[in-house]
């Protein structure tokens, strides 16, 4: 009997290769094959079954080892290509070749899965919504650079540019000179005045 955890992985990658045909021919070829990923210290062994969908492992001896660093599964899941290259695959290189090849191109349409369950209109609208959430913190950070670099042109008179700082610092050690020669010739003045 799975763990709740191997079954929630086990439903959650059959469910986005359900609608993939492609991807569970091209899996089904592994058939009986197992896959052990470990991601964030856990490990999880899943079995390749005849239709090319997951299934719980009989055995934990692996055909394929996975390590997904963290940080890799997140930028994975954002799309970013180069994330891929640190995934370490040991083991049987045909099904490592697969799978990345069905990680690349198979993509979940998270707006169906909702439509089912609100409607094509709420759907489309909460997916609107969340895209714009999730390019919030790049949209600031561009904003906010950008008025950075305006403030720093347009309001450039608030502030002194080179030349004026070195004027006075140059002023400020001349200053501090003259003080100094002129407190030296106060001692003198003293010394003499006390004889």
């Amino acid at each position: 009997m799975p763990e709740p955890l191997d079954r929630a992985l086990i439903v959650a990658l059959n469910h986005l290769l359900d609608p993939a045909d492609w991807a569970r021919r091209r899996l089904a070829t592994h058939a009986g094959k197992r896959v052990c990923i470990r991601m964030a210290g856990a490990e999880r062994t899943l079995a390749v079954d005849a239709t090319g969908r997951f299934a719980p492992a009989e055995s934990a001896d692996p055909d394929l080892r996975l390590e997904i660093p963290l940080a890799a599964a997140v930028a994975l899941r954002a799309g970013r290509a180069e994330a891929r290259r640190s995934v370490r695959a040991v083991g049987d290189a045909a099904l490592a070749a697969d799978l990345a090849y069905v990680a690349a191109h198979l993509s979940w349409d998270g707006e169906a899965d909702l439509a089912r369950l609100v409607g094509d209109v709420a759907a489309r609208r909460i997916a609107v919504a969340a895209r714009a959430l999730a390019r919030l913190p790049a949209d600031a950070a561009t904003t906010l650079a950008r008025s950075a670099g305006r403030f720093a042109v347009d309001e450039r008179s608030m502030l002194p540019d080179r030349t004026q700082v070195d004027a006075w610092a140059d002023a400020v050690d001349r200053l501090r000179d003259d003080v100094e020669r002129l407190a030296a010739r106060l001692e003198r003045l003293e010394r003499g005045a006390q004889r």
